[in-house]
């Protein structure tokens, strides 16, 4: 029995999960490198998107020149010639030669015009070397669509193939052979205890003979059935033992306990006869051999279904090598192929771009300017004469200096500071304004106040402030500061609040030096005139009653075009910028004049270093005038720019900033 309870160990569960696992896993990794292939397969038609969408990009281009014709039919003409290098050339002469209707130079062909006709008769020929390598990546896609097909109809074949085997021993492991064991078992059972019947016969036969026998003979034959009972019942608990050991299966078979009940009865019918005993053995030992021919066949049978599913096992995992070597197989000539063709393409590129390289190093704009002049003069357009602003209460005006920029004035006049500002300090500093209580808080006549502003814009140098009351002087020069087109000094209140919270004084000062050295020359030197003067009314506050808090109620506003509003309404924020600039002004705009000095030196160094990546482009000076412009007005912009001395838009790129406290979410804008 126990071989029995071995054979049909729930061990097999185990045995069975792994092959079903194994099946799973084989088929998982088929469809795993079906995927792997169908990926790198979606990566070649994103790649031909890619390419068309270059193409069709470059098929715009061509459609939008104005030469698209006649480079067209040129390009197409020699591609099929093997003496690519000349027909090039001549086709490109052809294209300046249709090309050059235009008179604005004349019958001269410039350099410009040849390099971008270079250029633009390369795109045709791109456009032809994409559309080969387009061609060669649908065919290598189609290649490897090919493999994933055969790919995919073998892993269905090994899935239904290995599938099949493993249901087939599957089955019989777990149906069949059980039956059959099941089936040898009770038969053996059946037949020993039909012999134990069978010997307990014989020895109530044995007891009935020895009746007559001495007490003692008595005694001792009557224990022997006794005996014999006891061990008949030993041998029927383990029988029942034996039966009730079967694994649980036996138990719930209705089967098999129908027949069991069936032999029992026979063997209860048989047991008074002893002639039908003898033939109920007979007949069991040969069901049992017939059971056991059964039972041997079916292990035979099974180990045949094992070896067949082990085999099948062995070729799936083949399978799986082969398609995993085909796949780097298949992708490896792919990828070569393609990378020899775009190889290929990429230097039949790089010659093209040669050409166009050549054809720009040829390119020299001063031939272009000088007969672009020649033409230009021989038009005889004529200049346009300047148009004056006329007020209509005080008549024209020569310069509109209210709202205007600070920068474009300095470029203009010459001049960092304006002259309105400078007339205007020095007269109220003569005529004594810093003791004159209310300056800057009380305002002027306002009829005297647009006077004067029209005096500073008919004639600024002109005008007289002797005869001007100086509440009127401090009127327009607040007015010319709230009005200029951009704040002087471009703090933000949130910039000015985050500065004022700044505990150390000296990291304050640096950062407030930073910022400075930030702004143009002309905004500097004149806030600097502004914060000089305005240090002098400070200090005659006890006279003027201007003190510092009443100072930055005035001038915020008109130094940074915005109104300090605290948290809750009607209550003011002392922030520190105006007080720092009016303490520290002695040294302050020095050193902030001498840090933009280095950082301008800094930016030159780094823009004429031949290997820096800035490119020359951005470090040229722009100006609106410059192609009629001599050799002598550029060099004296260059130097201006050097200076900085003029406005935003001439002044070289700052390419390197100092480090700075404050926000920095609002620049100048100049």
């Amino acid at each position: 029995m126990d071989r029995s309870v071995k054979s049909l160990n729930p061990s097999q569960e185990e045995e069975i999960a792994s092959i079903d696992a194994h099946l799973d896993h084989v088929n998982k990794v088929l469809k795993w490198t079906i995927s792997d292939l169908e990926r790198f397969i979606n990566t070649i038609k994103a790649r031909i998107s890619a390419e068309e969408a270059y193409v069709i990009a470059l098929l715009k281009i061509t459609k939008h020149s104005n030469h698209n014709t006649t480079t067209t039919t040129t390009i197409q003409d020699n591609s099929s010639n093997s003496n690519y290098d000349n027909s090039y050339n001549d086709n490109l002469g052809s294209i300046t030669e249709n090309n050059s209707s235009n008179n604005y130079f004349g019958d001269y062909m410039t350099s410009f015009q040849k390099t971008t006709l270079q250029f633009e008769a390369s795109i045709e020929k791109t456009i032809e070397l994409r559309r080969e390598f387009i061609s060669s990546l649908r065919n290598q896609m189609d290649l490897l669509i090919k493999v994933k097909d055969s790919h995919e109809q073998r892993r269905k074949k090994v899935k239904a193939v290995l599938g099949e085997k493993n249901t087939n021993y599957i089955n019989f492991r777990t149906r069949d052979i059980v039956k059959l064991h099941k089936t040898y078992f009770n038969k053996c059972a059946e037949h020993a205890n039909l012999q134990q019947q069978a010997l307990i016969s014989s020895h109530e036969e044995l007891a009935n003979e020895q009746h007559h026998l001495s007490p003692q003979m008595i005694r001792i034959s009557s224990d022997e059935p006794r005996l014999s009972s006891d061990s008949m019942r030993d041998d029927h608990s383990a029988s029942s033992h034996e039966t009730t050991s079967s694994p649980p299966y036996k138990k719930n078979s209705m089967t098999g306990f129908i027949t069991q009940m069936r032999s029992q009865l026979a063997n209860a019918a048989a047991a008074g006869d002893p002639s039908k005993l003898a033939t109920r053995l007979a007949k069991l030992k040969k069901e049992v051999n017939d059971s056991d021919h059964e039972y041997r066949q079916g292990v035979r049978i099974l180990e045949f279904l094992r070896k067949k599913q082990t085999e099948t096992a062995v070729h799936a995992m083949r399978h799986v090598e082969a398609m995993l070597l085909g796949k780097t197989d298949a992708v490896k000539s792919v990828m070569i192929t393609l990378s020899k063709q775009e190889k290929d393409t990429l230097l039949n590129e790089v010659e093209l771009v040669e050409r166009t390289f050549d054809a720009a190093q040829h390119m020299d704009g001063r031939k272009d300017i000088e007969q672009f002049s020649i033409e230009y003069e021989r038009l005889g357009f004529m200049k346009p004469r300047q148009l004056y602003y006329d007020n209509y209460y005080y008549g024209r005006c020569k310069d509109i200096l209210f709202g205007s920029n600070l920068n474009e004035y300095a470029m203009e006049h010459n001049r960092t500071v304006p002259l309105l500002v400078t007339k205007c300090i020095e007269s109220l500093e003569l005529q004594g304004g810093l003791e004159k209580e209310g300056l800057y808080r009380v305002s002027g006549r306002q009829s005297n106040i647009d006077q004067l502003k029209s005096e500073f814009e008919k004639d600024e140098e002109a005008v007289d402030l002797d005869s001007k009351d100086v509440f009127t002087i401090a009127s327009v020069l607040k007015i010319y500061l709230r009005e200029l087109k951009h704040p002087l000094f471009n703090l933000s209140m949130q910039e000015r609040i985050e500065y004022s919270k700044i505990q150390d004084a000296v990291q304050r000062k640096n950062t407030l030096q930073t910022r400075l050295s930030e702004l143009t020359k002309p905004q500097r030197d004149t806030l600097s005139a502004i914060i000089t003067h305005l240090a002098k009314v400070e200090n005659c506050s006890r006279i003027n009653k201007m003190t510092m808090k009443n100072l930055s109620v005035i001038f915020t506003p008109a130094l940074f075009h915005d109104h300090n509003q605290a948290e809750n309404a009607g209550e003011w924020y002392a922030d520190k910028v105006l007080e720092d600039l009016i303490f520290l002004h002695e040294t302050l705009f020095v050193d902030a004049e001498n840090q933009s000095k280095e950082q301008a030196a800094n930016s030159n160094m780094m823009a004429n270093n031949p290997s820096s990546s800035s490119g020359s482009v951005l470090s040229l000076p722009y100006s609106m005038g410059g192609i009629l412009r001599r050799q002598s007005s550029l060099s004296t912009t260059a130097h201006s720019n050097n200076n900085s001395t003029t406005s935003g838009i001439t002044r070289r790129p700052t390419l390197r900033k100092a480090s700075s406290n404050i926000p920095n979410t609002q620049r100048n804008n100049t």
